[in-house]
């Protein structure tokens, strides 16, 4: 084994091998040793509960009585409904909690950005707590996410979001898994000092701290963190709270897919210091966020160089490995049932088509959002 694509293909199964398992067991091992725990105390400062919906009216009913249950005083709660464009029962199902103070605001329909902003500015609170409409929220969940205030250093809050499917298909239970893993990552990179993102389903954040989300924002929840991380805060998860979701899709199309991988490279443009030595955090930005979009060239080199290994029975045994693994990821649309075999292809096709949206996403950064998702 010698020459240059041999190298390029070492080097692409170690940054593989990395990505997957050095840098989780090193994540692990820093967070158990270099913990930073939260200051906690008892707090009770003015809190506004900001839902945006558009025709909602399957899950409001429920979303509200799950918010006014919280075990947390009524006079310090705000609880506000920003309806965008709700064409269904959605205001009418708002209007009839005025009785309880829940208001209703209903704004032309220019996306979950624009009413966001919106709804923030109509908010006086200290503390902001976001969350989807679909979502059950455990009642004392307010109450332990607010505690965390208490240490200065901490900016937003996020809770735990357990993903409940519809059904039990593999594809959701494999949602679920890859839900879970990324929430494994959120937990110990918020023991060490931050995460990188906000549990944007589902999240508290100070009020002085709320930007101005840009209109073409594809993830306005990535957003908002990172403005408050760049003010030096933390961005923590506090995991007794908690949130079942229970509306989730079976699975999210392949436009949904790059549009979530194309907000990471979108990011980059808006705080480029996510790059560079202004990141505290920057050497688990690099190994988290920008070594999964870096993943898929990783596997291109790898199925490329391949075809020049030597020996030939290592060519063969390279390609037979990689065969195996598409193979069993293009063949997961037609198995059915439960099996072994199919929990394994379900999780190879989500990766794989991971892998293909990340690649799509590189569009983001030559083509304006909003020319590339309509909605």
């Amino acid at each position: 084994m010698s020459g240059l694509p041999t190298y390029l293909f070492i080097l692409s199964c170690a940054f593989l091998l990395y990505v997957v398992a050095g840098y989780p067991l090193l994540l692990k091992i820093l967070a158990r040793f270099a913990r930073k725990p939260v200051q906690k105390g008892d707090l009770l400062p003015t809190v506004s509960v900001v839902i945006p919906v558009h025709n909602a009216e399957a899950y409001l009913h429920r979303k509200i009585d799950t918010v006014l249950a919280f075990d947390y005083p009524r006079e310090l709660l705000d609880v506000l409904v920003i309806s965008y464009g709700s064409t269904d029962e959605t205001d009418s199902i708002a209007r009839s909690y005025a009785a309880w103070d829940v208001r209703l605001l209903h704004v032309p329909d220019e996306g979950n950005t624009a009413a966001l902003n919106v709804a923030v500015s109509k908010t006086r609170s200290s503390i902001l707590l976001l969350s989807d409409v679909w979502q059950i929220v455990e009642p004392g969940s307010l109450r332990e996410m607010v505690k965390c205030f208490a240490d200065p250093a901490v900016g937003v809050v996020s809770g735990e979001v357990i993903m409940h499917g519809q059904g039990d298909s593999a594809a959701e239970r494999n949602l679920s898994m890859f839900a879970r893993i990324d929430g494994w990552f959120g937990d110990r990179l918020s023991d060490l000092d931050s995460m990188l993102s906000a549990g944007g389903s589902f999240f508290a954040i100070r009020r002085p701290l709320m930007p101005q989300i840009p209109a073409d924002t594809l993830l306005d929840d990535l957003y908002v963190a990172m403005a408050a991380f760049f003010r030096g805060f933390r961005i923590v998860v506090e995991p007794s709270a908690f949130a079942f979701d229970d509306a989730l899709p079976v699975e999210p199309d392949f436009r949904e897919r790059v549009k979530s991988q194309a907000g990471d490279y979108q990011m980059m443009k808006l705080y480029p210091d996510l790059l560079n030595a202004c990141n505290r955090m920057r050497f688990h930005y690099w190994s988290y966020k920008v070594a999964r979009l870096l993943l898929p060239f990783a596997l291109i080199a790898i199925a490329v160089t391949s075809f020049q290994l030597h020996p030939k029975r290592l060519m063969i045994a390279a390609l037979a490995v990689q065969a195996v693994i598409y193979g069993l990821a293009a063949i997961d649309p037609w198995l059915g049932g439960r099996s072994f075999l199919k929990r394994i292809t379900a999780a190879l096709r989500t990766f794989v088509v991971t892998m293909l949206a990340s690649v799509c996403a590189i569009a983001v950064l030559f083509v304006a959002p909003h020319k590339l998702w309509k909605d």
